[in-house]
């Protein structure tokens, strides 16, 4: 355990680093094409983002911040919405009738690749919403293609690994991904996992938001 979390600490902080370097470059970019004032790049939390925002995307981070923390979140995308603004979240889900048990005790993706992290179902997500008033127009699920996706990492991945050993990587990482990545496909498969798009609008009148949430859900297939 003490070895799995050295290799997540170093992942850590060697994606922070890396991320700091490509937001530096690519900001450079975008300042020769004399976009500066259209796009910036930014390594920041979302809790310090300021000022507000016609259009706001967020990928696979909800599962990330942690339960006590999903309120958090989606009264940020709220407050920083423009009245009539839109938010698409992509989340992965987890079935709704395993969600219990889940919650009850960390399973191998909780214990040695995402820390803290939880995942929700989806009528978490209508409430979280609507509890934040934000009034969700659309989702689309495709897990399916999830899984295929997963099994194309794999095998990029087993491909690359000369290079990534040389790198100074271990066998215990080599596994630990391997599984992590066969892991997650069959989730997938099976369906006891599913990730899907979100479309969540800030309207005017946040009752309606609640009432217009909770008619669209139940109507929608998927986890």
């Amino acid at each position: 355990m003490a070895a799995l979390a050295r290799i997540f600490r170093r992942g850590l902080g060697e994606n922070r680093a890396k991320i700091g370097v490509f937001a530096r470059a690519m900001n450079a970019v975008i300042r020769a094409n004399g976009q500066q004032e259209a796009v910036r790049l930014e390594l920041k939390d979302y809790r310090d983002v300021t000022g507000s925002f016609d259009r706001i995307v967020s990928i696979e981070m909800l599962e990330a911040v942690g339960e006590a923390y999903w309120p958090l979140f989606f009264k940020t995308l709220q407050q920083r919405l423009r009245a009539g603004g839109h938010a698409v979240l992509q989340v992965i889900t987890i079935d709704e009738s395993r969600f219990a048990a889940y919650r009850g005790s960390a399973d191998f993706i909780q214990r040695h690749v995402f820390p803290g992290g939880m995942l929700p179902t989806k009528s978490i997500i209508q409430a979280q919403a609507a509890n934040a008033g934000l009034r969700m127009v659309q989702c689309e699920y495709f897990g399916s293609d999830y899984a295929r996706r997963l099994l194309e990492w794999r095998k990029r991945f087993r491909a690359a690994w000369p290079r990534i050993s040389a790198l100074g990587y271990s066998e215990q990482f080599h596994r630990l991904w391997d599984y992590y990545l066969c892991y997650c496909a069959a989730g997938f498969k099976a369906g006891t996992i599913n990730v899907g798009l979100y479309v969540l609008e800030r309207p005017a009148d946040p009752i309606r938001a609640r009432r217009d949430t909770a008619a669209l859900i139940p109507t929608l297939p998927g986890n």
